[in-house]
């Protein structure tokens, strides 16, 4: 046995057709189930089927349901905990970031299919030296606004629950998940927990008084992010996207990745349309990753969109500067600098009837690319002539 839940027990056992080992869960029911048990079973069996596919959490292989159990078979995940892994010292900044960063991808990736992470407490995580997982599914819940009245809903280990989780009223439990990955954070850089062994009501008043002497772990970033996840107050603490984006996570401006657009919307079909492209092909060769004409049109109609420029009309609203298109504006001579229109000569009339030209301002634009390109030492040929 590897664990004793209050209604359940999980083994480690042998599949007998691969010979591998896996993590069996049982959960007996030999009196029958009342109603709470089978919602809690089918919402169990729902979130394992929808959140499997997350890497950081436990995969489950299969699921049986008999008529006096239910088995749950997963991967074997068996590890450390993470005050094994910190070994009473903190961890290399390096890995800290990592492991860190994993935490916050899994609460990205729970968040975008609509659930958050409850039960925040260390024993239903696995930490490798390199990966993390959760594996208690019944500690993941809907991404909602909760009530507390009267008495607490629920409760798990004090150490590691955010402070509204205490309170009378509502909470938002995706606040509640960025407080408890400051507590990791403190956590792995630190060595050691914020909160040790003590009641509720002294870690309830010490949630009040973190200052930025108790939260300091000797990295700037480290602390700013923390002061920031850390606070009290819920509505002032990042979201999980500025988290990510925080320089703690990228001390340095990351280079630029292309992400190729999955649709097309009405204004930049009309650019497209007013410089003669067909814009279901543009699209076609932009998610080939083929470097051609339309590629480079429909990302100069992209730009133009995202810049306020629209097509009212057969006209533009404003010219556009060459140098708002660059990558690096400061670079560029300043004989470049120039407004560029680059609207084409022909109408929007002629464009239906006839086969459309390209523009003489978009082949100085080729010619500026691969000029720049040539002093860096890169020879590129366009396919066709422009």
């Amino acid at each position: 046995m590897i664990r004793k839940f209050p209604d359940s027990s999980l083994f480690l056992c042998t599949h007998s057709d691969s010979g591998t080992d896996i993590w069996v869960e049982v959960i007996k029911h030999e009196n029958g189930l009342s109603e709470e048990m089978i919602q809690q079973i089918d919402t169990e069996i729902g979130y394992r089927k929808v959140l499997s596919n997350i890497s950081t959490l436990c995969r489950t292989i299969n699921i049986v349901r008999k008529q006096k159990e239910t088995i749950f078979m997963s991967e074997n995940v068996h590890s450390q905990s993470i005050f094994e892994l910190v070994n009473n010292g903190p961890l290399p900044i390096q890995q800290t970031k990592y492991m860190f960063f994993l935490l916050c991808y899994t609460v990205f990736e729970l968040q975008n299919r609509g659930y958050a992470i409850r039960d925040w407490a260390p024993v239903n995580f696995c930490f490798f030296s390199t990966m993390v997982k959760y594996y208690f599914y019944r500690g993941i819940v809907h991404n909602t606004h909760y009530v507390i009245e009267n008495a607490m809903p629920w409760i798990g280990d004090v150490r590691w629950m955010a402070p509204e989780m205490f309170c009378i009223g509502e909470f938002d439990i995706i606040k509640s998940s960025i407080y408890c990955l400051g507590l990791y954070l403190f956590l792995m850089m630190k060595g050691a927990p914020i909160y040790t062994f003590d009641t509720p009501r002294n870690i309830y008043k010490t949630m009040f008084h973190l200052n930025n002497e108790l939260l300091d772990v000797g990295d700037p970033d480290a602390n700013s992010l923390l002061e920031k996840m850390l606070n009290k107050d819920p509505k002032k603490r990042p979201n999980i996207e500025e988290i990510l984006h925080d320089p703690f996570l990228k001390p340095v401006k990351p280079f630029p990745h292309y992400h190729p657009p999955s649709k097309i919307d009405i204004e930049t079909e009309k650019w497209l349309l007013y410089l003669g492209y067909k814009p279901k092909i543009c699209l076609e060769d932009a998610k080939s990753l083929e470097i051609c004409e339309n590629n480079l049109a429909l990302h100069i109609s992209l730009a133009a969109v995202s810049r306020g420029n629209y097509i009212t009309g057969t006209k533009m609203e404003k010219k556009i500067n060459l140098a708002d298109y660059y990558a690096f504006p400061e670079y560029l001579p300043e004989k470049e600098k120039d407004n560029v229109s680059i609207r084409p000569k022909t109408s929007r009339s002629e464009l239906k009837t006839s086969k459309p030209n390209h523009s003489i301002e978009i082949e100085k634009i080729v010619r500026f690319c691969k000029s720049r390109l040539s002093e860096r030492g890169k020879n590129v040929e366009t396919l066709g002539s422009i």
